[in-house]
């Protein structure tokens, strides 16, 4: 949601003699966003709002990984349908987290946020997968009898991954939204067992357009756990997506240039110029910064 009009301004206070605000709006607020603060220091944000839904958290349980990853895509790529957060993981995965344990089922699981009005929905689509969708709790900002879903997925969901698995790593990596378990096979046929898949999508045009893919459909990202993740394997993995003509985000350098949504930085180093003259925040997190005499 940053990337999609979330942020509708910001104000950054900039690094000089005399300081002073500058504030951006709309589509000049992008080169602030993701930077690592590689942009300056933002001293107020202005955010989008919008109607409000009640969130229902649950777990969908299926036989096989490739049922809960068609599951998870037809319910991404269904318009109608609405969540905030929707994952298929593999049984490993699923297996290893304390608290999906606590359900008593086996199989590889799809971790869902959907809306409240939906929920009868989503468990018909779940059946109609060979799944079963089992009641979580609802979603609330307070404190829960339960651990929120919403701390289990995306990028949080390592910090679980590593209870069981201490030597894991992971990797962002982007797959056509229309048979992301094509492109995960050419990716498992290489490393095996060495690495465990996940299926999720984004509904971000902002990002599916800096990948190169289809900005009207959502984007199949994954978060890739890599088992034995030393920093050649990061490596292998990073070299072996190049190869086969994959895009990633990589999740191991604070490097803007590195990142991997950013093939053109000169937006950001002209912000970064404007608000940090000196390049004195947070220096070296954009190799590209200019610096003024």
């Amino acid at each position: 949601a940053v990337w999609d009009d979330l942020v509708r301004a910001v104000r950054i206070l900039t690094v000089e003699e005399e300081p002073k605000l500058v504030e951006l709006r709309g589509e000049e607020v992008h080169p602030a966003l993701h930077t690592f603060g590689a942009g300056g220091l933002i001293y107020d944000v202005t955010l989008r709002s919008e109607p409000r839904h009640h969130w229902d958290e649950a777990v969908g349980f299926f036989p096989t990984y490739e049922q809960a990853a068609a599951f998870v895509t037809e319910l991404s790529l269904v318009t109608r349908f609405r969540n905030r957060a929707a994952t298929a993981q593999d049984e490993t995965l699923t297996s290893g987290q304390k608290a999906i344990a606590t359900l008593g089922r086996s199989g590889s699981c799809a971790l869902l946020n959907i809306d409240h009005e939906q929920y009868d929905d989503v468990a018909a689509l779940a059946a109609r997968h060979g799944g079963e969708l089992v009641f979580w709790q609802k979603w609330d900002l307070g404190i829960s009898s339960r651990q929120s879903i919403a701390a289990m997925v995306y990028g949080h969901r390592m910090l679980w991954v590593k209870q069981f698995l201490p030597k894991a790593a992971f990797a962002h990596v982007y797959f056509d939204p229309a048979a992301p378990l094509a492109g995960q096979q050419r990716l498992k046929d290489r490393f095996g067992a060495n690495l465990l898949m996940e299926t999720k999508f984004i509904r971000s045009p902002w990002m599916a357009r800096a990948l190169g893919f289809d900005p009207a459909l959502p984007l199949a990202a994954s978060v890739i756990t890599i088992v034995d993740g030393t920093p050649g394997n990061v490596r292998d993995l990073l070299a072996a997506c190049d190869e086969l003509g994959l895009r990633y985000q990589s999740s191991h350098s604070n490097v803007v240039e590195e990142n991997g949504l950013f093939p053109d930085v000169s937006g950001i180093v002209a912000l970064k110029a404007r608000v940090d003259p000196y390049n004195l925040v947070n220096r070296g997190r954009l190799r590209s910064a200019t610096q003024a005499a």
